[in-house]
C-alpha cells in the first residue's frame, strides 16, 4: 500500500514554538511529528511513502531517510508552497493510482494525529498539548526503545537520573537523559522531552518541556509549553522570553551562566550576586550540570 504525506508549512499559530523547525520536525517523546506519523503508517501495513516538504525540504528529507528505519519505501519532494490534497492528487498521482489506499486516506496531511483527524496539532498552541496530552495516556509498552514504565502511568528513558525524594505523578513521560532534582514535584499530564534538567523543587504540571531545557530551582511550569528560555502558556497563546539563564534557559545557557558567575574576573559582583539570588541555583549547578 501507498500513501502521499503533505508536510505543513509555517503557521503563525505556532511560530513561537518552532523557531527555525518545520512543523513535522516538532520533538515529540523523544521522536519528531514525522516519526509518529512514518512509524503509524508502518503498523498500518503501508509499504512507501511519498512526503511533499515545502519547508526546509532539507531537514525533512534527513529525518525520513529512505524509510528503512521504519521498514518502508520513503522519498521526499521538495514543493515551492504546501500543496492542497487535490493538487497533490492531481500531480503526484493521476498518472500511478495502483496500490494506494482508498481516498480520502490515499493522501493526507501531517497535522493531526495519524489515527484520528480530530485532534488537530498545529491550530494553536492549546491543539498541541492536546495532542501530546493524547498521545501520553495511550502509550503502551515498545512504543518507544529503551523507555520502561517505573510506575504506571510514568515513563522514564535511559540514563535518567531520578532524585529519589523526587515526587512522580502519572500519566508521565520522562525522556531519556534527563535529570530530575531533590524534591522535583512532575506530573500529572507532562512531558519531558530527551537531555532536559529539573532542578530541585522545580515543580511541572499539565506541561510539556521541549528537549535540553534547564528548569531551575524553585521554578513552577504549569499548563505551559517550555523550550530554552521560550515559555507559552498554551491556554492563552501569551509567551515570554525567560531573561534570567537559572530559571528557565536551555542547558547550555545554564552552563555557560555558570562558568561566568564563577570566572576569577566576577568575584567582586559574585559575592552580591549570591545575596540576590538563592544560593542554591548557583551551587547546585556548578555541582550536576554537565560538563
Amino acid at each position: 500500500m501507498k500513501v502521499i504525506l503533505i508536510c505543513p508549512s509555517e503557521r503563525h499559530e505556532m511560530e513561537q514554538l518552532t523557531g527555525t523547525r518545520p512543523l513535522a520536525a516538532l520533538p515529540l517523546f523523544g521522536e519528531t511529528v514525522l516519526d509518529l506519523w512514518l512509524a503509524h503508517l508502518a503498523g498500518s501495513g503501508v509499504k512507501e511513502v511519498k512526503i511533499l516538504a515545502a519547508d526546509r525540504y532539507d531537514r525533512i528529507k534527513r529525518l525520513a531517510g529512505s524509510g528503512e528505519k521504519w521498514g518502508i519505501d520513503a522519498i521526499v519532494c521538495s514543493e515551492a508552497l504546501e500543496p492542497t490534497v487535490p493538487e497533490a492528487r492531481k500531480r503526484h498521482k493521476s498518472s500511478d493510482t495502483a496500490g494506494f489506499l482508498p481516498e480520502p486516506d490515499d493522501i493526507q496531511v501531517v497535522d493531526h494525529l495519524p489515527w484520528d483527524d480530530s485532534y488537530p496539532m498545529f491550530d494553536n498552541y492549546a491543539s498541541w498539548f492536546n495532542c501530546c496530552r493524547t498521545v501520553l495516556q495511550r502509550i503502551q509498552s515498545g512504543f518507544r526503545v529503551g523507555m520502561r514504565e517505573l510506575k504506571p502511568g510514568v515513563w522514564v528513558g535511559r540514563d535518567t537520573q531520578i532524585a529519589p525524594s523526587a515526587k512522580l505523578h502519572g500519566p508521565c513521560w520522562i525522556g531519556h537523559g534527563v535529570h530530575l532534582g531533590a524534591n522535583a514535584d512532575v506530573g500529572p499530564n507532562v512531558i519531558i522531552e530527551d537531555g532536559t534538567f529539573v532542578d530541585q523543587t522545580a515543580e511541572l504540571v499539565e506541561a510539556w518541556v521541549g528537549p535540553q531545557t534547564f528548569v531551575g530551582a524553585l521554578t513552577r511550569v504549569t499548563e505551559s509549553l517550555a523550550w530554552g528560555h521560550t515559555l507559552i502558556n498554551y491556554k492563552t497563546g501569551s509567551h515570554i522570553v525567560v531573561p534570567d539563564p537559572f530559571l528557565l534557559s536551555s542547558v547550555e545557557q545554564a552552563r555557560t551562566a555558570v562558568k561566568s558567575m564563577l570566572a576569577p574576573k566576577r568575584l567582586p559582583s559574585f559575592f552580591s550576586e549570591t545575596f540576590a539570588r538563592p544560593f542554591a541555583a548557583w551551587a547546585n549547578l556548578k555541582a550536576k550540570l554537565p560538563g
